[in-house]
């Protein structure tokens, strides 16, 4: 039996027409509506259709996108992801809520869900909490990054696509078994269509447009179906791949978003076919790796008593130009200041734009969503550390801790603990 519920009025009555249409029964009212959020949604005086802990497939697409926070403790505290050390509550967005809801409506054992969840979810370091609770809660079968341009024009948010079974019993520490279970894992390229919601379309080696659409979204079910099956999902879509368990559970954030392990499986192959090579981390051969505090910038006028505010767009300019000028004499002016030699990269935004402080910019404030990095006096000059980060494999290894559902963002930890590649002896 087919069984949903919608709290919106309207949405709920186009998807009953739309099911209704498909299944060729038009009296069936197949999508009850209810406030999902509610425990009280789901016992059997209030609905018997829709009960906790008896569903063997879900499938949700959960509010994200937007800037609600559920704080009502009555509702919270039927949430352990809302609930911390024991009794207190803390607000939470819906759509975090919704994937714990949808996972305890699943039958233990047995239950697998695919939901739609915002990309910051699987990436981001403020989530790992949720990610635990995953592991914990679940197996984890299948990540999907899909395009940016999923859910454009209506939402700019980065999405996954995460496919998972309810354990028997939840895990409060992961077995050998469990470490040696495989994940599907896909970066699809094409969605088709483009961020306007235009239909995108594929080009023949001539480059003539033809009439099919750019997508290699059917690619990824087919390579999850091989993978089902027990082989390489890589020869039906190449951007489709495996990682075990014991991947996620080795990394510090426990990050599950395909786009960090596809970045990760490229620079080990790159590894493997270098030699006489050796890797020191970057924090290591470094005296500091960090960006300034938030705080309220006083601008002032510009004076030889003051110094050039440059943002993250300034620094790839060969002539910066602002009209943002900070006073020397301000008490923060010390912790934007940047100095000759520092290296420079950009953290939110457009994020791993690489370069260093000249000369002429030393002493001038840089804002807080550029991440500072200050040479040390070891073996590895900072040229040879900006050189690597500008090149492509150094790029990659940015690319892996860009996290963030609407906004790209990388920290100061993250790049302290890249590899940087040194000639060995």
């Amino acid at each position: 039996a087919l069984h949903g519920q919608e709290i919106d009025p309207e949405i709920c009555d186009v998807a009953n027409a739309s099911l209704a249409s498909r299944l060729g029964h038009p009296e069936a009212q197949l999508v009850k509506r209810g406030d999902s959020l509610q425990a009280s949604s789901f016992t059997a005086d209030s609905n018997g259709s829709l009960m906790e802990g008896t569903h063997r497939c879900a499938a949700s697409n959960p509010p994200f996108g937007t800037k609600i926070t559920v704080k009502d403790p009555e509702v919270l505290r039927h949430y352990d992801l809302a609930v911390q050390g024991g009794t207190r509550v803390s607000p939470r967005a819906p759509d975090i809520l919704l994937l714990e809801r949808n996972i305890r409506m699943l039958k233990p054992s047995e239950g697998r869900l695919a939901i739609v969840v915002p990309y910051q979810i699987l990436s981001g370091p403020q989530t790992r909490y949720i990610r635990e609770w995953l592991l914990e809660q679940t197996h984890i079968e299948a990540v999907v990054d899909l395009p940016a341009e999923t859910f454009q024009p209506h939402t700019g948010t980065k999405t996954s696509l995460l496919v998972v079974r309810r354990r028997a019993q939840p895990a409060k520490s992961l077995k050998k078994g469990d470490l040696a279970s495989k994940v599907f894992m896909s970066t699809p390229k094409w969605i088709g269509h483009d961020r306007r919601g235009k239909p995108v379309y594929r080009r023949d080696p001539s480059g003539t447009i033809s009439g099919s659409v750019l997508s290699d979204i059917e690619d990824v079910g087919r390579a999850f179906e091989v993978f089902m099956e027990g082989a390489n999902p890589t020869s039906i879509h190449a951007e489709s791949f495996t990682i075990k368990v014991g991947s996620v559970a080795a990394d510090p954030d426990l990050r599950l978003n395909a786009r960090y392990y596809r970045e990760t499986q490229a620079l080990t192959n790159k590894k493997k076919r270098v030699g006489k090579w050796t890797a020191v981390r970057l924090g290591d051969v470094c005296e500091r790796v960090f960006f300034p505090t938030r705080f309220k910038r006083n601008y002032v006028e510009p004076r030889d008593s003051a110094v050039p505010f440059f943002g993250g767009s300034n620094i790839s300019e060969l002539f910066a130009q602002t009209s943002k000028w900070i006073s020397k004499d301000d008490p923060r002016y010390p912790e934007l200041a940047v100095r000759e030699g520092w290296l420079l990269v950009t953290r939110s935004g457009t994020t791993g734009i690489v370069t260093s402080v000249p000369a002429a910019w030393d002493g001038v404030a840089m804002s807080e969503h550029v991440i500072r990095i200050v040479p040390g006096e070891g073996s590895v000059a900072a040229g040879w550390v900006q050189a690597y980060l500008r090149s492509k494999a150094g790029q990659s290894a940015l690319a892996r801790g860009v996290f963030g559902s609407v906004i790209d963002e990388i920290t100061p930890e993250f790049v302290a603990n890249l590899e940087v590649p040194v000639p060995a002896g």
